[in-house]
Order: C-alpha cells, then structure tokens, then sequence
C-alpha cells in the first residue's frame, strides 16, 4: 500500500527498485538488507546509549518498515 498513486514515479521517470529489478528481487534484497541491518543492531555495544530496548527496537526497525501499510 502506498501513499500516493500506484505508477507515479514511473511516469515522472523516478527509478525504483521494483522498476529496476522487479518486484520479486526488490523484495528479496529487502529482505536481505533488513536481516543484515538487524544483525548489525543487535551487535551494538551494551552501554547508556545503546541499551538492550534500543539495540532491539533498532533491529526491528527494518520488518516494521517492509511491511507497513501507509
């Protein structure tokens, strides 16, 4: 679900992952990156800043951004 009409980019000649690589592999890749992503979180040092909740919060980040409706 998107927050504008479906084929906008395309017509104002904005490239696109699903324009470039298709629909399937843009979400592959994004599944992809968002493992690496959380992974790398989840590696951040414990301490003040980056305590367990924002290392966790941080690791969730990319599946909330993947599948959320706009």
């Amino acid at each position: 679900v998107t927050g504008k009409a479906v084929g906008k980019d395309a017509a104002l000649g904005k490239l696109t992952y699903p324009g470039l690589y298709g629909l399937e592999e843009s979400l592959r890749l994004c599944q992809e990156i968002g493992r690496e992503t959380a992974a790398l979180a989840r590696s951040l040092p414990a301490g003040s800043l980056w305590d367990f909740d924002l290392r966790e919060s941080l690791a969730a980040l990319p599946e909330f951004l993947t599948h959320r409706v706009a």
